[in-house]
């Protein structure tokens, strides 16, 4: 995997190859990603809060699409079902209990898994801007073919 740079306006103008980021080949799909640098707090799930920030939309093939749009919501989901158990817990017999909380753990468990595994699959990416506040974003781990394409472009 490799790196390259892209202004932030050549995104919302849409001339960024169609390739996919993560695979190479013709996109077909694209998802929504932010990046953040200089954030001076990271809330799993939520996002990073302070510092620069950029949303973009990645071009990719409708696998990764689906990859990360599943990873993403089993992460949220989990996350969720934990939430709702742990404060639910009242609402169960003195004996359900135990079993409540086993059950949030678990999805607490689960998520965290499935929420690091998108994490290492995801394109990386932070975002730098100039004195005159023009942002652009170096993305990581994304293919050879796709930083090739955008170096070419005009």
């Amino acid at each position: 995997m490799a790196e390259v740079s892209i202004w932030e306006g050549e995104f919302r103008a849409g001339s960024i190859p169609r390739l996919c980021v993560k695979s190479g080949k013709t996109a077909d799909a694209s998802l929504t990603f932010e990046f953040a640098t200089d954030a001076w707090i990271w809330i799993m799930f939520v996002g990073p809060i302070g510092g620069r920030r950029a949303t973009v939309a990645l071009p990719l093939t409708r696998r990764w699409r689906r990859i990360f749009v599943v990873f993403r919501s089993i992460a949220i989901t989990t996350g969720l079902a934990a939430v709702i158990a742990l404060f639910s817990t009242a609402a169960f017999t003195e004996a359900a209990r135990p079993a409540v909380v086993g059950f949030a753990f678990g999805a607490i468990a689960t998520g965290f898994v499935v929420y690091v595994l998108y994490a290492g699959l995801r394109p990386k990416g932070d975002v730098y801007a100039t004195p005159t506040g023009h942002r652009w974003i170096r993305l990581r781990d994304v293919h050879a073919r796709f930083v090739a394409a955008v170096d070419a472009m005009p």
